[in-house]
């Protein structure tokens, strides 16, 4: 499994600079799959190199191969979209869904998770920065690169009367950024309460943590900055660290006061919006009012492969192509309801694995790391209705890798009991293993 622990690493290091490649050398589309070629020899690797069974997770496949059974059915089906466009969408909904098990195999305890944090980290902060470099420089700071792909994307301008450009930072647009922000911040909280990391990561951590904010403050992505708030909450809530709240908000409000006083006031307004009711509405309006309904009842059948596909663009007419703010739309607008019925059983299948899961890791040692991942799967779910995290990079890499680790863990916590280790042990004392540990793991 060394070649899958050695990919996986490669492709997270690689997803934070991902966008700016894109940036650099478009319109060649070659780098919008240089990612996918390491995901391919990580899966070629998987199926040569694993052992055993995937335990919990192959509760989800049969609902994740129904659905991509009826994506690769609609390839027979005509489209307005041309073939290439048709296999992007095809790889938008498919080619990612595997990485749950890449997770699953590539986590052995709670150091390869900790490992993999570390890394996550050091990325991490070299990609806040540039963000943050970019909000002062302006767009000249990826011009003069040779960056022009992303477009240029203002922010709404408050009481204080200042528009700001927001930042893609190393990717190809602020959303995808802000996407990228929330997933590491609300995975270095887990690791800053988790017992097991020593005080080195928890320093490496804390430095990516305050840079991630930073970026997402100028990144003017508001969405991940108050889902990194909830889910934070929730996290301390759920793990019984209420107790650490008093110094987790001050530390919260330290970094805001800072950012307010360096990023300006259009940083400040931008944030300040959040709690506008106007916003409130507009979920409620966008959430259970229009969702996806109306393509629905337009085309029960859908319009064919890769017209909701906002990658297919590149190899087809911009006119036929649709623009759709919700998976589930995507969804529903490509495949119909046949496709909808499938991916919900899907999402519907995710969702309770998850929340299957709960009881073991109640007095599990990984329980904050656990309800980390689990959270942000969970809060992703959730949102599939009204947003496109799935749609694109890097929301489909964490989705589904991080519910492969979330199952993961929650199965070598089982296992481990039942070899005789009491609720709330350590996982690994002594340096010797608890139970006997299948080859595949050695």
């Amino acid at each position: 499994m060394s070649s899958v622990r050695f990919l996986t690493y490669l492709i997270f290091a690689y997803t934070t600079v991902e966008g700016l490649v894109i940036n650099v050398m478009y319109p060649n589309t070659l780098p919008f799959i240089f990612k996918d070629f390491a995901i391919a020899a990580a899966y070629f690797a998987l199926a040569t190199e694993a052992k055993g069974s995937s335990g919990s997770l192959s509760k989800l496949s049969l609902p994740a191969m129904v659905f991509g059974g009826v994506t690769c059915f609609y390839l027979l089906l005509p489209s307005q979209v041309s073939l290439l466009g048709e296999l992007v969408a095809v790889k938008q909904r498919l080619f990612y869904i595997p990485l749950a098990w890449v997770a699953y195999h590539f986590l052995r305890d709670e150091r390869d998770f900790l490992g993999l944090m570390k890394a996550m980290a050091w990325t991490a902060i070299p990609a806040s920065i540039f963000g943050i470099y970019l909000y002062f420089v302006g767009p000249v700071g990826l011009t003069s690169l040779g960056a022009n792909y992303s477009a240029l994307i203002g922010s709404t301008s408050g009481e204080h009367h200042i528009s700001f450009w927001r930042v893609p930072g190393t990717f190809t647009s602020p959303g995808q950024y802000g996407a990228f922000l929330l997933f590491n911040a609300v995975l270095f909280v887990g690791v800053l309460f988790e017992k097991g990391a020593d005080r080195s990561q928890r320093v490496l951590t804390l430095v990516a943590l305050i840079a991630a904010l930073g970026a997402l403050l100028v990144s003017g992505s508001r969405s991940p900055l108050l889902l990194f708030v909830m889910c934070s909450v929730g996290l301390l809530a759920v793990t019984g660290k209420l107790k650490g709240i008093g110094v987790w908000a001050g530390g919260l409000y330290g970094v805001l006061t800072m950012g307010f006083t360096y990023f300006g006031g259009g940083v400040q307004d931008r944030v300040g919006s959040i709690a506008s009711w106007d916003n409130v509405e507009r979920f409620n309006d966008t959430y259970f009012g229009q969702l996806f309904w109306p393509l629905l009842f337009q085309e029960p059948m859908g319009f064919g492969l890769g017209r909701a596909t906002i990658g297919a663009r590149h190899f087809t007419d911009w006119a036929n192509i649709m623009l759709v703010e919700s998976y589930f739309g995507i969804i529903v607008a490509e495949t119909g309801v046949i496709g909808l019925a499938a991916f919900a059983w899907l999402t519907a299948a995710v969702i309770v694995a998850i929340v299957r899961c709960r009881s073991a890791m109640r007095d599990a040692p990984t329980k904050v790391l656990w309800w980390a991942s689990a959270l942000l799967v969970l809060t992703s779910a959730l949102l599939l209705p009204v947003s496109t995290g799935l749609d694109a990079a890097p929301g489909n890499l964490y989705f589904w890798f991080f519910l492969g680790a979330a199952i993961k863990m929650h199965d070598l916590e089982v296992a481990r009991r039942q070899f005789g280790r009491a609720p709330g042990a350590p996982w690994q004392p002594a340096g010797a293993a608890i139970y006997p540990v299948p080859p595949s793991y050695q």
